[in-house]
């Protein structure tokens, strides 16, 4: 399971357009916690960008992880990844 944190609703927009000229994506940074090659969690995650697209909103803070329809074949017979990210449901321990 990959594991994703955001921490901020702030959003930022991309400078450029689409080849149509009709979208203008913002982004959100989320931590990526990622793993060693031999599948042990790294100490600190990693800042990557989400891309949002017009009509999308923020993902709101909390964590995620990444869907299986994320992973998907491409054109080309490669293997592709297309993030779509999924809220953790919080976890059931009792608290105040």
């Amino acid at each position: 399971m990959v594991k994703v944190t955001v921490e901020s609703l702030d959003v930022t927009q991309r400078d450029g357009q689409t080849k149509s000229g009709k979208a203008k994506p913002r982004e959100q940074t989320i931590w990526v916690h990622t793993l060693t090659k031999d599948g042990k969690p790294q100490p600190h995650p990693v800042k990557a960008r989400h891309t949002l697209w017009e009509g999308d909103q923020p993902l709101a803070v909390g964590t995620y992880t990444l869907a299986p329809q994320s992973i998907f074949i491409d054109r080309f017979g490669g293997i592709a990844v297309a993030p779509k990210l999924v809220p953790v449901a919080a976890s059931g321990r009792g608290g105040a």
